[in-house]
């Protein structure tokens, strides 16, 4: 399943949506806006039981998604 990130034109505000159909219409939920861009994000990975993972919002291995 397609979980996408977007950023809102309007507002800013940078968000993840999960998208189950082609075309599907997707609004900012801080402000409602329709115009979003869609970021390009890094797929997840984990390697075999090293603990070792990254996430598509900071790459840094230290946020709350990372741990």
């Amino acid at each position: 399943m397609p979980l996408r990130d977007f950023k809102c034109q309007k507002c800013g505000a940078i968000f993840e949506e999960l998208c189950l159909r082609k075309g599907e219409k997707v609004k900012c939920p801080k402000c409602g806006g329709k115009k979003l861009e869609i970021l390009f994000s890094p797929f997840a990975f984990s390697r075999g039981g090293s603990g070792v993972s990254s996430c598509s919002s900071c790459q840094t291995k230290k946020c709350s998604q990372c741990r």
